[in-house]
C-alpha cells in the first residue's frame, strides 16, 4: 500500500514546516564498517622445531637453555580476533601489542555518539539521540548524516479539522482566512496552501524529494521548490582500507573502490590484507600443494619456491600370504589376503585361509552330510585321486545286496532277505519280487473275495491256498434292491419298502406321490399340481411362477440403444417396456435415447437465434457449451456511447476513442447500476480531483449516472489493474466535487459510498494516482447490513486463538474510537468471550490498508479497554489483560480507509 501523503502546515506553523520541506526519505542503517575476522592459516603461533636432546625451545647447542620461546616473531602471530584492535609484534621483546582504535567502532550514524573499542570484548555501542520533543502529534526523527533532530507534524493524530502545531504544544484549530494568500507561508517545498472559508487554512501538497539512493542527502530548496540530491561519500565508507575508497554515485548509489593487490606470485600462499591497517601478509598453505594422492607422499608449501613434492609411503606388513600395495583410488595402503598361498590341496582337512593379521590359518574338516539321515556320510582322503571327497552309503539290513527303498535303494522290504527285486513270486498274498503286485502269476490273490451267482441268487467266493477260487456260496442276508436275494419268494423283507415301488402323499395343501429309493426308504413327496401365473407357489416347491418370464411386480435392468434403464413384470408374467434412467446432459447428445437432444435445458448446445441486447441493439446469440444457456447477444460491431458490450468481446465502447473521454461524450451507467470495464490508456487527462491525489494531468474517463432509486450507493474500482482514483460530481458536468477517494478499496483501488437522489444526474470520473491502465467500475446500491457490521450482528464470538480475514469496504461506518484515532471509515465487529481472566494479543500486521484497532467491554459503545492506530505503521496491535466477560473487537480504518484485513488473536 502507498503511504499517506505527508501534510505540512500553513504560515502559523512555518518553523515546523521548514523541517518538513526537506526529504521524506528514510535512510537505511549504514553497512558495518568492521566485518568479522576470517580464520586464516597464518593466524596463531607456529611452533619452532626441536634443536636437540637438551629439550630447549631454541636452536642452541645441547647443554644451553635460554628460557621459554618468544610470544611472537611476526605480526601474524598476534591476531586476537578483536576487530577494533591493531595487532603487532614487538621484535625487541617478542611480545604482542593490541592497541584499541576507537575510530574503527564508529558506526557512521551521527545519531549515536561515544562508540569506543574495548580491547577485551570489541566495539561498545554509543548512546542514541532519541529526539523526543514531548508533543504527541509530531513524528520525531534524528538525521543519521548530521545528528540533527526534526519534529514533523502529523495532522492525522489530530481530530479534524484541527492541525498539529508544535509551537502551540499540539493540536489546534486552524486560523480563519479569506484567500489563499492569507495561508501562504512562502515555502515552495510544502506546496500551495489553500483557504477553506468554513474550516480555515489547509496545507498544500508537499514536494516529495526521494531518489531512493541511500548515500545521497535528499532535500528541497524552499525558495525554488526544486529537489537537491547531494552525494555523501562518507556514508559509503565501510572502514576497510583493503577494498579501496568507496564513493557515492548520485545515480546508482555506493560504488566500490579499487582493492589492494596483495599477491606474491606464489600459488600455495594465502595472501591477505589486514582490514585495520591495510598491510599485506602471506601464509603458507600446504593444502594448496596437496594433490590428494596418498601414494606419492605429503606435499608442502615453501614460502620462497612454492610446492615441494612428498615421499611415497612403504606399505609392507610382514605377512607372507598377503599382497601389499598402495591403493591410489582409496589413498591408503592395501593388504589383500591370498588364500591360494596357504592351500595344501587336501579336502578332508579343510580349506586353509590367509589372515591379514596372523598369516596362514588351518582349515576345518568338511561336514559330509548329504541331508539324508539314513545314509552313512564320511570324507575319504584317498578319493578323487588323493585330494579327498565326501562319500555316502545306504543301509542293507537283510544283507540281500539290495539297499532299503526308503534310503535310495530298491528293496521294498529290507527286513526279509527273501523279498527283493527279481525274487520268485509265491502264493502268499505278499509282493515277493517288489513289482507292486502280490500273487500276480496266480488266478487270484490268497484270501481275496468276490461276488458270484447261483441261479437267480447272488453269492460270494474266496481265494484259497494255491491261489484258486472256492465254490459260490449264496448269501443268507436280504439286501435292498427289489430282488429276492435269498430266493425265499419275498423281496426286500426287513426294510420300510420294496425298492422302486410308489405311493400317494401330500406337501402342505398339494397332493403328490413318492417312490421307494435306495436304502428302501420312502423318497421326497413330488407334487403333481401345475404352476400358473398368479404370484402364488401353486406346486408347493418353494418357487413362485416358475416356467413364466417373470413374477408380477418384479423389476430388472435393461437398455434402449446405448441407454441403461429398467422394466417391470406385468400381471401376465411378461416383462414390460424398458424405461431409460439416464439424465439428459448439456452436450449436444440424446443422453436418454428418447429421440430429442438437450430437451431439459433452455436451448440445444450450438443452436443460434436472433436477439436484442439491453441497449436495444439487435444481433444473434448462441447456446453455450457446458450450460445450454443462451450466450451474449452479439450485434457484430460495437455501438459507441451505450453501456452494452455490443460485440461480446468483454469490453464496452472499445474503439470509440472519444466516448467517455470528457463531459462532451460521457459513458452511461445504467439507472440500476452495474459493472463496467475499460481502460484509461490513450485518454486525455481532462479533470483533476481537489480532495485527493498528488499528480495532475493523469488520463481519466467520465461516466454519467442517474440512479433509479435514492439511498446510499457504493462506487468502487475494486479488481482494477492499476492504482486508481475516483471522484464524484454533481451536475452539470463537472460540477461540485461531492466525494473523492484514492485507496479505500484496498490494493491501490478506490471506493466511495454516498447518498444519491433518484432521478438526479451525477458524474463519476475514473482517474489514476499517477498512471493509466485497465479498470473495473462497480456501481451498486447498499440495501442491507452485512454480518459483523454492528454489535448486534457481530461476526461470531471468539473463544480461542486463531486467524480471521475479510474486507471492510463492504460495511458501514458505525463506530469511532475515543482514545487513539477518528474518522468515518467502515468498521467490522467481532465478539470476544472469556470464561476466565486471560492475556489476549490482537494484531492486524498482514492487513493491506491503514488500520485502527480498539476493544470495548459489554457492548460496542461500552468502555474502551484498548485502542491502537499505528503500532506497526500503518498496522495496529493490542496486548491486553482482560477479566472474564464479554468484549467486542472493532476493526476500523484511519480517516476513510478500508480494505482487506487479517486479524491474528492469541490467548495466553
Amino acid at each position: 500500500m502507498r503511504a499517506h501523503p505527508l501534510v505540512v502546515c500553513c504560515p502559523w506553523l512555518v518553523l515546523l514546516a521548514a523541517g518538513l520541506a526537506c526529504s521524506t526519505a528514510q535512510n537505511p542503517p549504514l553497512p558495518d564498517a568492521n566485518p568479522p575476522d576470517i580464520p586464516d592459516p597464518g593466524d596463531g603461533d607456529v611452533p619452532n622445531p626441536p634443536d636437540g636432546a637438551d629439550g630447549d625451545a631454541d636452536a642452541d647447542p645441547d647443554g644451553t637453555d635460554d628460557g621459554p620461546p618468544p610470544e611472537c616473531t611476526s605480526d601474524l602471530d598476534c591476531n586476537d580476533l578483536i576487530d577494533c584492535t591493531s595487532d603487532s609484534c614487538d621484535p625487541a621483546t617478542g611480545t604482542c601489542i593490541h592497541t584499541p582504535v576507537d575510530a574503527v567502532c564508529d558506526d557512521g550514524n551521527a545519531c549515536t555518539t561515544g562508540e569506543v573499542c574495548d580491547p577485551a570484548s570489541g566495539c561498545v555501542a554509543g548512546t542514541p539521540n532519541l529526539c523526543d520533543d514531548g508533543i504527541d502529534c509530531t513524528n520525531d526523527r534524528c538525521d543519521p548524516f548530521t545528528g540533527e533532530c526534526s519534529h514533523t507534524p502529523d495532522h492525522r493524530r489530530c481530530t479534524e479539522p484541527q492541525l498539529c502545531d508544535p509551537d502551540a504544544g499540539g493540536c489546534v484549530d486552524p486560523p480563519p482566512c479569506t484567500t489563499a494568500a492569507d495561508c501562504d507561508d512562502g515555502d515552495l517545498c510544502n506546496g500551495a496552501e489553500v483557504c477553506d472559508p468554513v474550516i480555515g487554512c489547509r496545507p498544500g501538497t508537499p514536494v516529495v524529494c526521494r531518489d531512493e539512493v541511500d548515500c545521497t542527502r535528499d532535500s528541497c530548496n524552499p525558495l525554488t521548490g526544486s529537489c537537491v540530491f547531494a552525494p555523501d561519500h562518507a556514508s559509503c565508507d565501510n572502514g576497510n582500507p583493503c577494498d579501496g575508497t568507496e564513493t557515492c554515485d548520485p545515480a546508482s548509489g555506493c560504488a566500490r573502490g579499487t582493492a589492494i593487490d596483495c599477491g606474491d606470485g606464489i600459488d600455495c600462499t594465502v595472501d591477505s590484507c589486514d582490514p585495520t591497517s591495510g598491510r599485506c601478509s602471506h601464509a603458507a598453505d600446504d593444502d594448496r600443494c596437496n594433490d590428494s594422492v596418498f601414494c606419492n607422499g605429503v606435499e608442502r608449501c615453501d614460502l620462497t619456491v612454492g610446492c615441494v613434492a612428498g615421499t611415497a609411503p612403504s606399505c609392507s606388513d610382514g605377512i607372507a600370504c598377503t599382497t601389499d600395495r598402495c591403493d591410489a583410488a582409496r589413498d591408503e595402503c592395501a593388504h589383500a589376503p591370498d588364500d591360494a598361498r596357504c592351500d595344501d590341496g587336501q579336502l578332508c582337512n579343510g580349506t586353509e585361509t590367509c589372515s591379514a593379521a596372523a598369516g596362514c590359518v588351518t582349515g576345518s574338516p568338511p561336514t559330509c552330510d548329504d541331508g539324508l539321515a539314513c545314509t552313512t556320510d564320511t570324507c575319504d582322503p584317498a578319493a578323487a585321486g588323493g585330494t579327498g571327497a565326501c562319500v555316502s552309503a545306504s543301509p542293507d539290513r537283510d544283507l540281500d545286496t539290495h539297499p532299503d527303498v526308503e534310503c535310495t535303494g530298491d528293496d521294498c522290504n529290507d527286513g526279509d532277505p527273501t523279498i527283493y527285486p527279481g525274487a520268485t513270486e509265491l502264493c502268499n498274498a505278499r509282493d515277493d519280487n517288489c513289482d507292486g503286485s502280490p500273487d500276480e502269476t496266480f488266478a487270484c490273490v490268497l484270501g481275496a473275495a468276490q461276488g458270484c451267482t447261483l441261479g437267480s441268487c447272488s453269492g460270494s467266493q474266496t481265494c484259497q491256498p494255491g491261489c484258486t477260487w472256492t465254490a459260490c456260496t449264496v448269501a443268507t442276508v436280504e439286501t435292498c434292491n427289489g430282488v429276492d436275494d435269498n430266493c425265499n419268494g419275498v423281496a426286500d423283507e426287513g426294510f420300510a419298502c420294496v425298492y422302486g415301488t410308489t405311493r400317494g402323499c401330500a406337501v402342505g395343501a398339494c397332493a403328490g406321490s413318492q417312490t421307494c429309493v435306495p436304502g428302501c426308504t420312502w423318497g421326497t413327496c413330488t407334487v403333481t399340481a401345475v404352476e400358473v401365473c398368479n404370484g402364488v407357489d401353486d406346486d408347493c416347491d418353494g418357487t413362485t411362477d416358475e416356467g413364466f418370464s417373470c413374477i408380477p411386480g418384479r423389476t430388472q435392468p435393461c437398455a434402449v440403444g446405448a441407454c441403461a434403464g429398467s422394466q417391470t413384470c406385468s400381471a401376465s408374467c411378461m416383462w414390460g417396456t424398458c424405461v431409460v434412467t439416464a439424465v439428459e446432459a448439456c452436450n449436444g447428445l440424446d443422453d436418454d435415447c428418447d429421440g430429442a437432444t438437450d430437451e431439459t435445458f433452455a436451448c440445444r448446445m450450438g443452436a443460434t437465434q436472433g436477439c436484442t441486447n439491453a441497449c436495444g441493439v439487435g444481433g444473434a446469440q448462441t447456446c453455450q457449451s457446458g450450460s445450454c444457456t443462451w450466450g451474449c447477444c452479439n450485434a457484430g460491431t460495437e455501438v459507441c456511447g451505450n453501456t452494452c458490450d455490443d460485440d461480446c468481446d468483454g469490453s464496452v465502447n472499445e474503439g470509440c476513442t472519444a466516448s467517455g473521454d470528457n463531459c462532451a461524450s460521457p459513458l452511461v451507467v445504467s439507472p440500476a447500476g452495474g459493472t463496467y470495464t475499460g481502460t484509461t490508456v490513450g485518454m486525455a487527462g481532462d479533470y483533476d480531483p481537489s480532495g485527493c491525489g498528488y499528480y495532475t494531468g493523469v488520463p481519466d474517463v467520465v461516466y454519467s449516472f442517474t440512479p433509479s432509486s435514492g439511498g446510499t450507493w457504493q462506487i468502487d474500482t475494486i479488481g482494477s489493474g492499476y492504482d486508481t482514483l475516483l471522484h464524484l460530481h454533481a451536475s452539470p458536468c463537472l460540477g461540485t466535487e461531492l466525494a473523492c477517494d484514492d485507496d479505500s478499496g484496498g490494493s491501490l483501488t478506490s471506493r466511495i459510498s454516498y447518498s444519491l437522489s433518484a432521478g438526479v444526474t451525477y458524474y463519476i470520473v475514473v482517474d489514476g494516482y499517477s498512471t493509466s491502465g485497465t479498470y473495473t467500475l462497480h456501481v451498486s446500491r447498499i440495501t442491507a447490513v452485512a454480518p459483523g457490521d454492528t454489535c448486534a450482528t457481530s461476526s461470531g464470538f471468539i473463544t480461542g486463538s486463531g486467524t480471521w480475514t475479510g474486507n471492510t469496504c463492504s460495511y458501514y461506518h458505525d463506530y469511532t474510537p475515543s482514545t487513539c484515532s477518528s474518522g468515518s471509515a467502515p468498521d467490522v465487529v467481532y465478539g470476544l468471550s472469556l470464561s476466565t481472566a486471560r492475556e489476549v494479543e490482537i494484531d492486524l500486521y498482514y492487513s493491506d490498508y491503514d488500520t485502527v484497532l480498539y476493544v470495548r467491554s459489554d457492548s460496542c459503545t461500552g468502555s474502551e479497554v484498548g485502542c491502537d492506530d499505528d503500532y506497526w505503521y500503518p498496522q495496529s496491535y493490542l496486548d491486553l489483560y482482560l477479566g472474564a466477560g464479554t468484549y467486542y473487537i472493532i476493526i476500523d480504518g484511519w480517516s476513510t480507509s478500508c480494505g482487506y484485513y487479517e486479524m491474528d488473536v492469541y490467548f495466553w
